[in-house]
């Protein structure tokens, strides 16, 4: 089997089971192009997409104080007693 690298990505055929379009093309990227994007650009053009990643930034901040709360400090390596041995 020949090495095919997609022409717009880094993945090629050694790295995982990829079809290529007659222009060099994963099938990973025609699939993001052909069907992704275009919702993300309507999303965007709505509005959408600022209210769905501020409402994920408010729930990432809010699990960050909520694990800084429930985890003790880490002490620094020097201070290990593992460390010292």
């Amino acid at each position: 089997m020949d090495f095919i690298e997609c022409v717009n990505c880094v993945l090629n055929n050694k790295i995982c089971k990829l079809e290529f379009d007659k222009n060099g093309i994963c099938n990973y990227c025609n699939f993001y192009f052909n069907e992704v994007k275009p919702i993300l650009h309507q999303c965007q053009k709505e509005g959408e997409l600022e209210i769905l990643i501020d409402k994920i930034k408010k729930e990432k901040a809010g699990i960050a104080q909520l694990v800084e709360r429930l985890l003790p400090k880490q002490k620094a390596v020097g201070s290990s007693p593992i460390a010292r041995c």
